[in-house]
């Protein structure tokens, strides 16, 4: 179905009321909801996932945006020609490129959650060099674009990035 639509999870069906989710839930369920549309849906879709709370309950909306595969074709060709040394590089052997593209497709993430997922102590000078190839590259962008350096600052990857992804993925296979 590429007509769109929204899926709330937290509100039962029948009869129709707000049951909540766990605030601690929430991640974990925004996490199993990326993964299983990135693995069941082709061509690759992002969908827009918010977070609402209503009367002290939790609820998640999923809104999935018509795609037009036609342009998803052209932005599949147009990262082909614009990051040909990027993909070639990381088919070659995957880099820290690739690397935090996973990351913050997994999981909207801070500089420092980057960091230590990738097994480092602090970060590094080349982690934010890495960062703003990947903001200069519109793979990932920040959470908070008016304020690059506000300590809040997070970073999530962009449908560019989840396409660049699907790109390497197919290659390599």
């Amino acid at each position: 179905n590429d007509a769109g639509g929204e899926l709330f999870i937290g509100i039962k069906n029948n009869p129709r009321e707000i049951s909540g989710l766990e605030h601690d839930q929430l991640d974990t369920i925004e996490n199993q909801i990326s993964n299983i549309v990135n693995d069941q849906c082709a061509p690759t879709v992002l969908p827009e996932i918010t977070f609402i709370k209503e009367n002290g309950k939790h609820v998640i909306r999923v809104s999935f945006i018509k795609t037009n595969y036609a342009s998803q074709l052209e932005l599949q060709l147009e990262l082909q020609q614009e990051l040909q040394h990027e993909l070639r590089h990381e088919l070659e052997h995957e880099s820290m490129y690739t690397q935090i593209l996973l990351i913050v497709k997994e999981k909207t993430s801070s500089k420092k959650e980057i960091s230590t997922a990738l097994g480092q102590k602090s970060i590094s000078s080349q982690l934010n060099k890495i960062n703003n190839k990947l903001l200069d590259d519109y793979l990932i962008e920040r959470t908070i674009p008016n304020k690059p350096s506000s300590s809040k600052q997070q970073y999530k990857i962009t449908q560019r990035g989840i396409v660049f992804l699907q790109l390497l993925k197919n290659k390599k296979a």
